[in-house]
């Protein structure tokens, strides 16, 4: 039995290797736009904003684990999460080329409160966490390796 366990740790090395790397890349993402988020606020107001968003993307992460068999036997699930993703590449490089552009215009963004700030990390944690475990169900069809992939990497 224990030989078993160890041939199957074996094969699955390669995908939770690789997707400890993509959930690290993915939460020191999620991290920075959280911190964007939060960095508007006042210092007391900016510590408790990110403390509660580390709280939410724990707390989603595990909503989102708790629906992994249904994302996993929904293959439009997984297409949407793929289109998602591509969508959020997409947006990201368009922002970077706008805001890099030698543009004499600057857009003032009006700022928000805490409660605002708070629901809007929030609200990022919640689209975030699925994404998370969109790609690690993309990895594999493992329950057990998506889930050992995705917990692996709960530090956001």
């Amino acid at each position: 039995m224990i030989a078993e366990i160890l041939l199957q740790l074996r094969e699955a090395a390669p995908v939770i290797i690789s997707l400890i790397i993509i959930e690290g890349l993915l939460s020191v993402d999620n991290m920075l736009a959280i911190a964007t988020l939060a960095s508007q606020l006042p210092e007391n107001q900016k510590k408790l904003a990110l403390r509660t968003g580390l709280a939410g993307a724990y707390v989603f992460r595990g909503v989102a684990l708790f629906f992994v068999g249904f994302i996993m036997a929904n293959e439009w699930i997984k297409f949407l999460g793929a289109f998602y993703l591509i969508h959020l590449m997409a947006e990201h490089f368009s922002h970077f080329c706008a805001s890099n552009e030698e543009d004499s215009q600057t857009i003032t963004h009006k700022a928000r409160t805490f409660w605002s700030t708070v629901i809007a990390i929030q609200l990022m944690d919640l689209s975030l966490s699925v994404d998370n475990v969109v790609a690690a169900v993309a990895m594999s069809s493992d329950i057990r390796v998506v889930v050992l992939g995705v917990c692996l990497v709960l530090d956001l």
